[in-house]
């Protein structure tokens, strides 16, 4: 993934990625070249892991598409979302349905 640019959606749903697996996800994407759209919902997810997701997009220029829907992120996940979104010009698509 992280040196793959053919692959450009990733699908996670339910797969109880949770915290722990958006601190490897992160890691992924920060130098990540092709990964358009990320799909991570219902994961149990929660505004830490949204934190390093964040941080992580912040450096990231391909991402357009990001599904958090059906996770626990919060008001502190939001408000990391909301200054990854300041910084990072790509991600256009946000869904966070509860």
């Amino acid at each position: 993934l992280q040196s793959s640019s053919s692959l450009k959606k990733l699908c996670l749903d339910n797969n109880e990625i949770t915290d722990l697996g958006c601190k490897h996800l992160a890691m992924v994407l920060q130098s990540s070249t092709g990964l358009e759209e990320l799909i991570l919902e219902g994961n149990d997810i929660t505004s830490e892991g949204v934190k390093l997701l964040s941080l992580a997009l912040q450096l990231n220029t391909s991402l357009i598409r990001l599904s958090l829907n059906y996770n626990e992120i919060g008001d502190d996940g939001l408000i990391h979302l909301s200054t990854m979104l300041k910084v990072n010009s790509t991600v256009s698509i946000l869904h966070l349905d509860t």
